[in-house]
C-alpha cells in the first residue's frame, strides 16, 4: 500500500485552513446597514449553531492530520475497503468546505447590498446576485459525520498493539515464504539443467553406440575384403605357378624341338 495517509493529511490541513478563512469571514462579514450573522443561533435547515460547525471541522482536521504514517503492506490487517472509504469521505468534505469558502471570497470581493442574518442569505450588487450560506453549511453536515465514522474504522485497527506486531509477523512469514520460492526455483532450475545434461548424455551415449556399429560393420567388411583380396592373390599366385609350369614345358618342348632339328640337318648333310 505504500504512504496512504499523506494525501489525507494534506487534504486535512487544506480543509482546515479553507474553513477558517470562512469562519472569519462568518465573523466579520457586515451589510451597508450594519446586519451581520447571527453567530449564536441555529443554521436554517439544521439543529446546530455556527460553533458546531467550527469544532466539527476542526476536530476532524485534526483527527486525520494525526494519522500516523505505517508500513503497511498486503500483510498488514488494514481493508484497503476502509482507507479507500476515508480518503472519499475527506474529498468530500474538502469539497464542500471549499465551495463555501470560494463563496465567501466572491462576497468579500464584491458590494454586499444586503445581508439577513435570520436566514444567512447575503446580495450583492454584482448582477442582483443572492448567496443562501446556510445552503453550503447545511451540506457540510453529512461529510463531517462520515469523514468521522471512517476516521474511526482506521484508527481503531493501525492505532491497535495487535496491530503492528500482527503486521510484524506477516511481514516476516512472507519473507520466509519468499526465500523457499527463491530456494524452490533455484533448485528446479538446477534439475532442469541436470535433465538436459542427461539427456545430451543419452544422445552422445545413442551416438557412440551408433559409431561403434558402424565403426563394426566397417571393420567387417575391411576383413572381408582383406579375405577377398588374399583369395585372390592366391589364386593368382595358382596362376603365376602354372603359367610358369606351362612356360618351362614350352621352354622344354623347344629344346627338344631345336635337337631335333640339329639332328634333322646333319641326317641332310650326310645323306
Amino acid at each position: 500500500m505504500g504512504e496512504i495517509f499523506s494525501e489525507i493529511r494534506d487534504a486535512a490541513k487544506s480543509i482546515q485552513k479553507s474553513w477558517m478563512e470562512s469562519m472569519e469571514f462568518f465573523q466579520t462579514v457586515e451589510s451597508q446597514n450594519g446586519e451581520k450573522f447571527n453567530l449564536e443561533a441555529e443554521i436554517p435547515g439544521t439543529d446546530k449553531a455556527l460553533w458546531w460547525f467550527d469544532e466539527r471541522i476542526l476536530s476532524v482536521g485534526n483527527l486525520l492530520a494525526s494519522l500516523e504514517e505505517k508500513e503497511l503492506d498486503a500483510g498488514a490487517p488494514l481493508p484497503e475497503l476502509f482507507v479507500s472509504e476515508l480518503n472519499a469521505a475527506v474529498d468530500g468534505l474538502k469539497t464542500q468546505v471549499d465551495k463555501l469558502t470560494n463563496h465567501a471570497r466572491q462576497v468579500t470581493d464584491n458590494q454586499l447590498t444586503s445581508l439577513t442574518p435570520t436566514n444567512w442569505v447575503v446580495n450583492l450588487a454584482s448582477g442582483n446576485q443572492q448567496i443562501n450560506f446556510a445552503s453550503f453549511l447545511q451540506n457540510l453536515v453529512s461529510p463531517i459525520e462520515t469523514s468521522l465514522v471512517k476516521y474511526y474504522a482506521v484508527s481503531g485497527i493501525i492505532q491497535s498493539k495487535e496491530f503492528d506486531a500482527f503486521a510484524i509477523a506477516v511481514r516476516e512469514f512472507s519473507e520466509k515464504a519468499e526465500d523457499v520460492r527463491k530456494n524452490t526455483k533455484t533448485v528446479k532450475t538446477a534439475r532442469s539443467k541436470s535433465e538436459a545434461l542427461l539427456s545430451e548424455i543419452d544422445d552422445l551415449k545413442q551416438a557412440s553406440e551408433l559409431d561403434r556399429k558402424a565403426i563394426s560393420e566397417l571393420v567387417t567388411d575391411i576383413k572381408k575384403t582383406a579375405s577377398e583380396v588374399e583369395e585372390f592373390h592366391a589364386q593368382s599366385t595358382a596362376n603365376v605357378q602354372e603359367i610358369e609350369a606351362i612356360k618351362s614345358a614350352a621352354d622344354a618342348l623347344k629344346m627338344e624341338i631345336e635337337g631335333y632339328s640339329g639332328d634333322f640337318d646333319l641326317f641332310q648333310k650326310n645323306s
